[in-house]
């Protein structure tokens, strides 16, 4: 008995080992990509996909505005679509800037709104709603990120900018499946009139702050 009960002993070492090197791994492949997202993201290298919004200005002309969603190549339908989560959850955590930590969720937010406009053009309106459900709580949670955010006011008035806008792109690709037949318009009128709430507040912020 006390023979095997050290095997059992070794067994367990050897294994708690090779999971925290593994996990050690992990962490380290997914710092490595964070800082090269971080980066690629700063450089607008991710961004393909533009959305025109038009801008009304304090003179009352209109400006347009050409903003721009990141590229998706994973799908809710794909079953790396977990993997791809629980990576972006460990991206948010390893940012070392606050900064860093809204530009990271701010890319996220605008990833699932990319990810609803394509589950809405292939005909699946409930993985839709999910996506831009999830969109809309992270532009939210990056904007209280921000406010967290005390040095580089430059840029921290560029990412408030940018997360104005976003919660407008977000809008405008909803209002684009207001008509569909095959949508939930009970859930479907709870979304926008959520993110209509927090459009107007973003409004009334940026108009006191200007």
């Amino acid at each position: 008995m006390d023979f095997d009960s050290g095997k059992m002993v070794r067994l367990g070492v050897m294994l708690g080992g090779v999971l925290l090197g593994l996990l050690i791994l992990f962490i380290s492949i997914t710092r490595a990509s964070l800082m090269v997202t971080i980066l690629l993201e700063k450089e607008s290298n991710l961004r393909k996909t533009p959305v025109r919004l038009l801008e009304r200005r304090e003179d009352g002309s209109v400006e347009v505005i050409s903003y721009r969603l990141p590229q998706v190549r994973t799908l809710p339908i794909s079953p790396l679509y977990r993997i791809k989560n629980i990576r972006d959850i460990w991206w948010v955590k390893l940012c070392r800037l606050k900064k860093e930590k809204v530009i990271m969720v701010l890319l996220q937010a605008d990833k699932k709104i990319a990810e609803s406009r394509i589950l809405f053009a292939g005909s699946y309106p409930n993985l839709a709603f999910e996506s831009a459900e999830k969109a809309i709580s992270k532009l939210k949670y990056a904007a209280e990120l921000l406010e967290e955010v005390e040095d580089d006011e430059v840029e921290k008035r560029h990412l408030n900018l940018q997360i104005y806008r976003a919660g407008l792109v977000y809008k405008k690709i909803l209002l684009q499946v207001e008509g569909s037949m095959d949508i939930d318009k009970e859930r479907y009128q709870q979304i926008m009139n959520d993110l209509n709430k927090w459009n107007e507040k973003q409004k009334e912020k940026r108009e006191s702050i200007n």
